[in-house]
């Protein structure tokens, strides 16, 4: 069992993200758009050296700025990963179609980027220099020399039809992103997680259970901080299969890799299939499934001292999908010019075993849902 004694109250003490006005010097202001500037390498880099050090991970390097498209090959943000004594230590992620810009971060050691983890699956022979799509709110993909689109969520899709298709703008403008010229100052307003961060990689459960569903993982997850089951690699598959039957899960379509089965939940059974698992273990549970949550629905979670699960709904060129995923912590930064508050949850997103704050309110999401236990 892998997990993180996650030691961010450092956090909880007020952090100051102040964008001033000397980054504009270094992007170029595009003629007709007074209100906005491009966004460059070198404002990447300067926007999330201060994200690091406004959040009290002062020893922490921005590098590696990775700009990244949309499925019509339009640069709509930008990856920049941290290094800590050459070691990767996280990575922020500003999509320019927030106005907040923040998307996601991590500052965990040994956390890699959505692009450095698609990098390690892609096919060796693939180009250094091949872009990196984002597919929808989570996944991220970077096509290979196979000519197959390689994602962080360890699958492998056939190319989008609409990517690089031939488009009416000029060309020029495809890499260029526009975002506000006014630069935001932040301050982290709150935080709470639970004491211990819990997570098994993907590859974790079908080495040891031969399948593989992303709601089941989440529910592990839960057993796991109930004290239902310690993760041992002798008793996990029984486990694994005891909850994949009492949720209902069944057998996807999805090519099977290796001889692993996969699998899909529908979010409303899932939580009945662990509170009968933990009742069969002693433990009394009980849940609820709440549509379009606020933050207040989690941080309640969480400061309740329980655990919960987030399932959202995303549209891909591949149709309808959804994934669920743990949630173990919550940070609140708000936007001082604004007044606007990013909300981001603290998650297991069940592909990688590191830590991942989402922004909650990400637009691109068809449904959310708020999967809640107590005891």
């Amino acid at each position: 069992m892998k997990k993180y004694l996650y030691l961010l109250c450092g956090l909880a003490l007020v952090a100051i993200l102040t964008f001033n006005s000397c980054f504009t010097s270094k992007a170029e202001e595009p003629s007709g758009e007074e209100n906005t500037i491009i966004m460059t390498d070198d404002l990447a880099l300067s926007l999330a050296q201060n994200f690091a050090e406004s959040t009290n991970n002062t020893n922490l390097t921005a590098l590696n700025p990775i700009k990244f498209y949309d499925s019509t090959g339009q640069a709509i943000g930008y990856i920049v990963e941290y290094y800590q004594n050459n070691i990767p230590h996280g990575y922020v992620i500003f999509d320019s179609r927030l106005d907040d810009l923040i998307c996601e971060y991590s500052f965990e050691e040994n956390s890699v980027s959505p692009y450095a983890a698609c990098r390690q699956k892609c096919n060796v022979r693939s180009s250094i220099d091949s872009k990196i799509y984002k597919l929808d709110a989570l996944t991220y993909g970077i096509q290979d020399s196979n000519n197959k689109l390689v994602t962080n969520s360890n699958k492998i899709l056939d190319v989008p039809d609409t990517l690089e298709n031939t488009r009416s703008k000029d060309p020029n403008t495809w890499n260029d992103i526009f975002i506000n010229n006014i630069f935001p100052e932040y301050t982290v307003v709150d935080i709470g997680h639970l004491p211990t961060f819990i997570a098994f990689p993907e590859s974790y459960y079908e080495q040891n259970t031969g399948h593989y569903a992303c709601a089941v993982t989440a529910l592990y997850h839960c057993a796991m901080f109930y004290g239902c089951v310690s993760g041992n690699t002798n008793t996990i598959r029984d486990e694994y299969m005891e909850l994949w039957d009492l949720t209902g899960t069944t057998q996807t379509n999805q090519e099977s890799q290796n001889g692993i089965i996969y699998g899909a939940t529908n979010y409303n059974s899932s939580p009945a299939g662990l509170v009968t698992f933990c009742a069969r273990r002693g433990v009394s549970l009980s849940s609820s499934v709440i549509a379009n949550p606020t933050m207040e629905t989690f941080k309640n979670s969480i400061n309740s001292g329980n655990i919960s699960n987030l399932s959202v709904g995303i549209y891909t060129d591949n149709g309808y999908e959804g994934h669920q995923m743990t949630v173990e912590g919550y940070t609140q930064l708000k936007n001082a010019s604004t007044g606007n508050i990013v909300d981001t949850v603290m998650v297991a997103d069940g592909w990688f075993s590191n830590v991942r704050y989402v922004n909650l309110e990400f637009p691109n999401y068809t449904r959310l849902h708020a999967i809640l236990f107590s005891r």
